[in-house]
Order: C-alpha cells, then structure tokens, then sequence
C-alpha cells in the first residue's frame, strides 16, 4: 500500500517511490536544498524538484489498518456525540 505525500513532509533516511517525467522505484531522501530535494537510487544520486515530482511512501499493512481503526472509532464517537448532544454544539 502507497500513501501519497507532499514534498515538503519528506524524512531524510526514508526511501519513497518518485513519479514524474519517469518513475523511480525507490529513492533514498537524503536531504533538501533550497526547493529540491537530493535523492539516492541504485544508479547515483538525483536532484529533484518538489514541484514537478509526486511522492508516494510505502505504508505497511500494520500501520495501514491502525490508521483504519483511527479513522472508524473518530466517526463512530462522532456519530453518537450527535445522538447525544445538540447538532450545533461545538467543543
């Protein structure tokens, strides 16, 4: 599972994969410098601009479904907070 994330949030160690004019497998985030950001792959090192590329970090099945069961307890206290106290109240 991929979960697509912005440029700017990348964690320099962290390997992603990069889609732009071409789609790089995995890419090691070394670090940014000024408004790009320096990559190492299996063929060299890449300079690239956080603009022009999409990022996408691989997400493991355990973390995947934690953040699922994050989501649907939210909705489910959600849903009986509004059985149980006026619509328009607001925390």
């Amino acid at each position: 599972m991929f979960e697509k994330i912005n440029g700017w949030d990348l964690i320099p160690g962290e390997f992603y994969v990069l889609k732009g004019y071409i789609t790089i497998s995995k890419a090691k985030m070394i670090g940014y410098k000024e408004a790009t950001g320096i990559f190492e792959t299996s063929i060299g090192k890449f300079v690239i601009d956080l603009h022009h590329w999409t990022f996408y970090r691989y997400v493991s099945d355990e973390e995947y479904k934690k953040k699922c069961k994050e989501k649907y307890d939210e909705t489910c206290l959600d849903a009986i907070l509004k059985r149980l106290v006026n619509e328009t109240f607001t925390w």
